[in-house]
């Protein structure tokens, strides 16, 4: 949990947020319809556990944000695990070739057989 860590999170409370989470709810508007966006979300009764941002072209799945629940009763379950498996599953099913986890070297991700595309940097003078 962000606040735990005195930091706001993606989709805080604070003005920065604030202009983050405008500025993707109206990305969310426009890709719905285009079908190039994914929200899996992980429930256990009515409780969401996990949810994952999710964009998608012909041939991949982008996981751009996730969330999991810090509830400890759900933690020894791995609801981030089952959340990719599951996507995994779903991207087969739909023919994708291609997982992206995107940025970031987040333990999880060495879970998986990954393939690492180190981003890079250009800059002009």
């Amino acid at each position: 949990n962000w606040d735990s860590r005195g930091k706001s999170g993606a989709f805080g409370n604070d003005e920065k947020s604030t202009r983050f989470r405008n500025y993707h709810l109206n990305l969310v508007r426009d890709l719905q319809n285009d079908s190039n966006l994914a929200l899996m979300q992980l429930k256990v009764g009515n409780k969401t556990i996990a949810i994952d941002y999710c964009f998608e072209d012909e041939k991949s799945f982008y996981i751009y944000l996730r969330s999991i629940s810090d509830d400890e009763k759900f933690r020894k379950y791995s609801p981030g695990r089952m959340m990719i498996i599951n996507l995994i599953k779903y991207a087969l099913d739909l023919r994708k070739t291609k997982l992206d986890l995107l940025r970031g070297d987040e333990p999880y991700k060495t879970e998986f057989k990954v393939i690492w595309n180190p981003n890079k940097t250009i800059s002009s003078k």
